[in-house]
């Protein structure tokens, strides 16, 4: 076997199963093989039938795989799945759909050669859950007292229970078993109860690991996201949770998974994330990973039964996903968003330049902090809108703010068909002036010249241009210069 050399290296060729049949049949010590009748099993009874599935738990519209455990080597099989989809089979090792919320009786029969066997029926052996295909999940439960827990207070440290610490922590993560056989994770909101960012910049990172770790631990990374410390910020302020929508499809398959935020120390930011009071949540559901890169439950390293408040997003079914090239930009800085999960997307921005704009891709350039959604149909979906803010710097006139934009003058303002941009400043170099619609996309050809003297003018032919509301952006080295007219 497997000594063809082919694209199918599992079965006997042709050769190969005539060379073993003439061994059989013309070896002496072979042929006493089939003559004693050593390769059949004995059979002494009838079966006793019995079986097994990989999950008594499922979603609605979920699948559970049955195991057939009959005894006595049966070789038909007839069972009855109530409230099924299918609702019987003669497999040995059946799928079946359940996709009505209740309470559900499987039964199975198994043949032998000696007869059937006595009927296996289990009544109430399958709960199919109301919840459905799409819902969230958490430990943070109903009741608990949302907590901002020093760590000072399980020993002579500084910082926070979970976050940023003296200890270094490097990442915390809560466990999720996922008994319901979630297939994705499409996003997560964690409350945050605290942050300090050192700049702009500043960001945490927001991963899914599967949990096959030591004991359940996070192991492998499934899937991360950049989250600005701006956001978090904003969400604090305004006594909200901060949600994060995935880049692409997360699959989980529906075994457990952890979920949590990894630490940056490098710039002196802190964060942290509330949880439950101490003594709250006895499940030991939340783990940290400590400065060497240990993972270890919280109520195994510092005593502290908690359960952090983190819920994600999942579903039997994908959702639509968001996708952004940048989250922090200057002012009509070209910014890529892709839409995943779905067949169709169409887009709409909280600042009003986008609306019900169609495909997978929009290219923006927004001159404010503004949020863009995404709604996407043409698959069965969970969720099937996504959102993503991107954030405009604070105090900046361009990439650097040596030159201002009352340096830049352009008239006529409405314009003719004729544009003249004059500059005036210090700056001597290379020009490039681009003229970009409200969706951001260019209008007219970059125009490039060098600029030698204190002052100089360029005249835009603009005369294909429709009449409307348009972007003149000037990049002067590392300066970016917006103007809008």
């Amino acid at each position: 076997m497997d000594y063809s050399d082919d694209a199918c290296m599992n079965i006997f060729t042709e050769g190969q199963k005539t060379r073993i049949q003439a061994v059989m049949e013309m070896s002496p010590r072979r042929k006493t093989l089939i003559d004693a009748n050593l390769c059949s099993p004995i059979i002494a009874d009838v079966p006793t039938a019995n079986f097994t599935s990989d999950k008594q738990l499922v979603l609605k519209g979920g699948e559970i795989i049955f195991t057939d455990l009959s005894t006595n080597f049966p070789t038909s099989w007839a069972w009855v799945f109530e409230g099924g989809d299918p609702a019987t089979s003669t497999e040995r090792n059946p799928k079946i759909n359940y996709n009505i919320p209740g309470l559900y009786t499987v039964s199975l029969i198994s043949t032998n050669s000696l007869g059937p066997s006595l009927i296996k029926e289990i009544v109430g052996y399958v709960t199919v859950s109301e919840e459905g295909l799409c819902s969230s999940a958490t430990n943070f439960l109903a009741g608990y007292t949302p907590s901002l827990l020093p760590l000072s207070s399980f020993g002579s440290y500084t910082g926070y229970l979970t976050g940023h610490n003296s200890l270094k922590t490097k990442a915390v993560s809560e466990f999720f078993k996922n008994a319901q056989g979630y297939e994705y994770v499409s996003g997560v909101e964690i409350n945050f109860g605290y942050v300090y960012a050192s700049s702009e910049e500043a960001t945490v990172t927001i991963t899914v690991w599967n949990a096959r770790g030591p004991q359940n631990a996070p192991g492998s990374v499934v899937e991360q996201k950049v989250v600005l410390l701006k956001q978090i910020q904003d969400d604090i302020d305004n006594n909200q949770a901060t949600s994060i929508v995935f880049d692409r499809e997360t699959p989980v398959f529906s075994r457990p998974y952890q979920i949590g935020v990894e630490f940056n120390y490098a710039d002196g930011d802190t964060v942290a994330i509330t949880s439950s009071a101490n003594g709250e949540a006895n499940n030991a559901t939340s783990w940290l990973k400590d400065a060497s890169g240990v993972w270890t439950p919280y109520s195994i390293a510092l005593g502290a039964n908690i359960a952090m408040s983190i819920r994600p997003i999942v579903g039997v079914n994908p959702s639509v996903q968001i996708s952004a090239s940048k989250l922090l930009v200057y002012p009509g800085e070209e910014v890529i968003l892709n839409g995943k999960g779905a067949s169709i997307f169409v887009w709409n921005s909280d600042d009003g330049v986008v609306n019900n704009f169609a495909g997978p891709q929009l290219v923006a350039r927004p001159t404010k902090t503004t949020t863009y959604t995404t709604t996407g149909s043409g698959l069965p979906l969970c969720n099937t809108e996504a959102k993503t803010t991107i954030y405009i710097r604070d105090n900046v006139v361009g990439i650097k703010n040596e030159y201002r934009a009352d340096d830049i003058h352009i008239y006529p303002n409405p314009g003719t068909g004729k544009l003249n941009v004059t500059l005036e400043n210090s700056y001597l170099g290379e020009v490039s002036i681009r003229m970009i619609s409200l969706w951001g996309r260019d209008v007219l050809p970059i125009t490039r010249f060098q600029k030698t003297g204190s002052q100089s003018q360029i005249t835009l032919n603009s005369e294909s241009v429709p009449q409307g509301m348009y972007i003149i952006q000037v990049a002067m080295g590392d300066n970016l210069i917006i103007k809008n007219g």
